[in-house]
């Protein structure tokens, strides 16, 4: 039998390709934009770094502070995420986790009902010649 309470409050989740997570309630949880925030700066510390002459100082502080914007990024990606999973993991007793293979799902994302996409994956050169015929 399983090991907890059928009364506790359950909570399935749903990784999803266009959501970060879909919950069996109804409730999308949208990914937290660190890197599109950040992408301005990052773009401009990127050119920053590259008009530098190699081996000098000022090279060394524009890596430096191009790595720092890379790590504060993580950092906020990190927190993220340990703030949702305490959340999540404070309201529900149990937490259900779908396992799918979401790259699979992306290589397939043109697809719809009328229109099947290309196959995803063939497991030699001739049936995917075939596949492209077809």
């Amino acid at each position: 039998m399983w090991p907890f309470r059928s009364s506790a409050p359950t909570l399935g989740i749903d990784l999803d390709v266009a959501a970060f997570v879909a919950t069996f309630v109804g409730a999308l949880v949208e990914p937290l934009r660190a890197l599109g925030n950040q992408q301005a700066r990052l773009a401009r510390y990127q050119r920053s770094v590259s008009r530098k002459v190699r081996g000098s100082a000022n090279l060394k502080k524009a890596v430096a502070r191009l790595g720092a914007l890379h790590r504060r990024i993580l950092r906020q990606r990190t927190d993220w995420l340990y703030q949702l999973s305490t959340r999540l993991a404070g309201e529900y007793a149990v937490i259900l986790l779908e396992d799918l293979r979401i790259q699979a799902m992306s290589a397939n994302a043109r697809s719809t009902a009328d229109t099947p996409g290309p196959p995803v994956a063939c497991p030699s050169g001739s049936q995917r010649r075939r596949a492209r015929t077809s």
